[in-house]
C-alpha cells in the first residue's frame, strides 16, 4: 500500500504548513522520477494555471531534479502507472468523482502506487466518505484510506456541515497528515 498525504485545503495560501506539504511530496520523488498532477476536480480553464503553480512549488522544495506531468483524461492510466508521486488537487469533489468513474480499476491501480497526495477534493477522493459544503449528505470516496474525512475544518463556508461517522480525519485548511496504510 502507498504512503498517503492528505491536505485540508487552501493550498494556495503562503504558509509554512503548505510549504512543508510541497516538500513532503517533493522528498518522495526520487531524482529523475515523476510527479503527476491530477486536476480533474478543476474546471478546464483553471487546471493549467494550478498545475503550473503546484509544479513550480514542488520543484522548488528540493534540490534534486525530477519531471512534473499534468494528467490527461486520454493518458491517465499510463501516466499513473509511471508516476512516483501522484497528487490529486482540490476543486469540485462531485466533478472529480464523476471523472474517475471512467476507471473502475482506479482503486486497485492506486494500491500499487508508492506515494499519493490529495488536497481538499483530492483528499475526499482517497477516503471512505467525505462531507462537502455543497452536499447535504456524506459522499462515497474510493476508500483507499480506511477513514472518513472532513476537509476545510473550521472554515466559515463549511460551518454547517455534519462530520461523517467515526472514525474520521478532520483537517483544517493548510494542514496535512501523512499516513502509512
Amino acid at each position: 500500500m502507498p504512503t498517503i498525504l492528505l491536505h485540508g485545503g487552501l493550498i494556495t495560501a503562503n504558509t509554512a504548513s503548505n510549504k512543508a506539504f510541497y516538500k513532503t511530496m517533493a522528498d518522495a520523488v526520487p531524482p529523475g522520477g515523476t510527479w503527476l498532477g491530477v486536476y480533474f476536480a478543476s474546471t478546464s480553464d483553471r487546471e493549467g494555471p494550478k498545475y503550473k503553480s503546484d509544479s513550480r512549488k514542488v520543484k522548488a522544495a528540493v534540490t534534486h531534479k525530477f519531471t512534473t506531468v499534468l494528467a490527461t483524461q486520454e493518458n491517465f492510466p499510463q501516466q499513473l502507472k509511471k508516476a512516483d508521486v501522484i497528487f490529486f488537487a482540490g476543486g469540485a469533489t462531485a466533478g472529480l468523482m464523476n471523472q474517475v468513474k471512467a476507471w473502475p480499476e482506479l482503486k486497485s491501480w492506486l494500491k500499487k502506487a508508492k506515494f499519493i497526495a490529495g488536497s481538499s477534493a483530492g483528499a475526499n477522493l482517497l477516503c471512505q466518505t467525505y462531507t462537502t459544503k455543497n452536499a447535504p449528505h456524506h459522499g462515497q470516496g474510493l476508500g483507499l484510506v480506511p477513514y472518513n474525512i472532513v476537509v476545510h475544518l473550521n472554515a466559515p463556508a463549511y460551518a454547517h456541515i455534519t462530520p461523517p461517522p467515526a472514525p474520521y480525519i478532520a483537517l483544517p485548511e493548510t494542514q496535512f497528515c501523512l499516513l502509512q496504510i
